[in-house]
């Protein structure tokens, strides 16, 4: 299969991405596991996804019961085919040999692209019980294109990275467990899910019915696709002990394997946090999902939150809505909340300019709160109309309340004011690989001299902005230093149907590889008080005396 590397750009600047990384050295196979199916039930599936075109027209899939749990399974042969326009299906090749089922995917590039050819291996051994696949990539590269272009007059420049780690996982420690019955190669259907539905789509299953969604789409704000999706005669029912279980099992190995956050100086470790939960999680009803609520939320991650309660109760919109200020004092969410709401409250109450000036408009201020699909075009009007005075010299880009968004978009925006090669560096802490791409822009970068103001509330792809613009050189970083946000966020949905988003395991870099999840500094001499942040005006006046 050939693919240019444009649309590698796109998919992997929208990516929301998985992984899984072994633990130990190799053990003693402890042989198949010995289950078998009691009951299947043919369920419709439905795509509400905008991003991905999935034929859903009379569309259904087997789910299984095995030995009377109520944990489903599905095979992996028909899970990928159902979902052929989300993944790239036709181009997975997937063999069968005694007990393993691997799925193999090669992508050629162009010769005259920076990629090198990559292959791209899951092994699913049904005898030892494990799953191995030889890089992380595969998570996204299954991923087909998405409708909107987010990697538009994007090219890459040049591209360096190094080898992953061949990763092994024992699903044995999880009492997750891959089945072959006969024929039948046999998975949870909530691992299927996670791991073959790429980066950027997920099938919810309520029960009585699939639906194929963007994972972008699921949004607590967005309450009707959320009641759709928790509409299910299981509603107002207890919740078996057995998913119950199975529900927690699902939790410790995604937070082993999927969370970006290691345990590391200044991040709480998810193991205590789910140790802490346990007791929690095997409640019915609603006290289960504020049981799962509350574990994502003790994390002290912005990158991970809930979304949504499952299909054994009503969706509820309030379930999400919470008081920050009740964390202590130290926590990451309150010091930011405490800066957008109090300290730096036109963040909050979004009372930004979209353009400032000062008296003589020799110095513009544009303000950028976020990055989503618009932002490009808007960013270059506002520049058009600051150019078109005529005498303007500086202009400074305020990111003082950007929260983040889409990466690609960002980089788009970046290419209005620069025409370097924009450096994007990340690791993964999953497979130990790095990676370094430099993206070119085909959108011409104005003519000023160049700010960027920073704040504690800017954070993730507004946090990316600011290193990039540093290690580029070409603007001057004003401010306090962001709060940062250094990783991609995955949307997890577990077995009893709640959905949150964890930081991934893919995290953003400077040069040296090192993590931006605790912010980016301002340049030497170049600190403001939160009062001047606050306010433009402060702001201008600030770079007014360098004249």
């Amino acid at each position: 299969m050939k693919r240019f590397a444009i649309l590698s750009i796109a998919v992997m600047l929208f990516a929301v991405v998985a992984a899984c990384e072994g633990m130990g050295g190799p053990r003693a196979p402890r042989g198949p596991v010995e289950m078998f199916i009691t009951d299947t039930v043919t369920l419709p599936f439905t795509n509400k996804a905008t991003e991905y075109d999935v034929e859903d027209e009379d569309v259904s899939l087997d789910i299984h019961y095995l030995d009377d749990h109520v944990l489903p399974y599905v095979e992996v042969e028909p899970f990928v085919n159902l979902i052929e326009g989300a993944i790239v299906s036709a181009d997975i090749e997937i063999t069968y040999d005694d007990y393993k089922v691997t799925l193999y995917l090669f992508i050629e590039y162009e010769e005259d692209e920076e990629y090198d050819d990559d292959e791209y291996e899951l092994v699913l051994d049904y005898e030892r019980n494990s799953v191995t696949f030889n890089r992380f990539g595969f998570f996204s590269a299954i991923s087909e294109a998405t409708e909107t272009d987010f990697g538009k007059g994007l090219s890459t420049f040049d591209y360096i990275s190094t080898d992953p780690t061949s990763v092994t996982v024992d699903l044995f420690d999880y009492d997750l467990f891959l089945v072959k019955d006969q024929d039948m190669f046999l998975m949870p259907f909530h691992l299927a899910n996670l791991f073959l539905s790429g980066s950027m789509y997920d099938v919810y299953y309520n029960g009585d019915h699939l639906y194929g969604v963007d994972s972008y789409q699921v949004s607590w704000t967005n309450t009707s696709l959320l009641t759709e999706l928790t509409n299910s005669s299981l509603q107002g029912s207890e919740i078996p002990q057995a998913l119950l279980e199975d529900n927690y099992n699902f939790m410790r190995f995604v937070f082993d394997y999927f969370y970006g956050l290691r345990p590391a100086p200044g991040v709480i470790d998810y193991n205590d946090v789910l140790d802490d939960a346990e007791t929690d999680l095997m409640q019915s009803g609603m006290p289960h999902y504020v049981a799962i609520r509350e574990a994502v939320r003790a994390l002290d991650d912005l990158h991970s939150s809930p979304v949504s309660t499952g299909y054994y109760v009503a969706f509820d919109q309030n379930y999400v809505p919470w008081d920050p200020f009740r964390l202590s004092a130290d926590s990451r969410m309150r010091q930011f909340y405490q800066s957008m709401v109090y300290d730096i409250d036109r963040c909050y109450y979004g009372t930004s300019p979209a353009v400032t000036y000062n008296d003589a408009e020799t110095i513009a201020m544009v303000h950028i709160g976020g990055f989503s699909a618009d932002t490009p075009d808007e960013f270059h009007d506002r520049l058009e109309a600051v150019e078109a005075k005529g005498t303007v010299e500086k202009v400074i880009v305020d990111l003082a309340c950007n929260t983040g968004g889409i990466i690609g978009t960002m980089f788009q925006t970046l290419g209005y004011m620069t025409d370097e090669p924009m450096p994007y560096h990340r690791m993964n802490t999953t497979d130990k690989s790095t990676a370094s791409t430099w993206i070119e822009s085909e959108n011409e970068a104005f003519d000023f001299e160049w700010y960027i103001l920073a704040s504690p509330v800017t954070y993730s792809a507004g946090n990316m902005m600011v290193q990039m613009a540093k290690e580029i050189g070409f603007a001057t970083i004003i401010g306090e230093k962001t709060t940062g946000g250094a990783s991609s966020v995955k949307t997890i949905i577990s077995p009893t149907g709640a959905i949150f988003v964890i930081s991934s395991t893919s995290v953003f870099t400077n040069e040296k590889y090192e993590t931006l999840e605790f912010g980016v500094n301002v340049d030497t001499g170049w600190t403001l008080s939160r009062a001047q942040i606050n306010s433009p005006s402060a702001v201008i006046e600030r770079v007014e005396q360098e004249d």
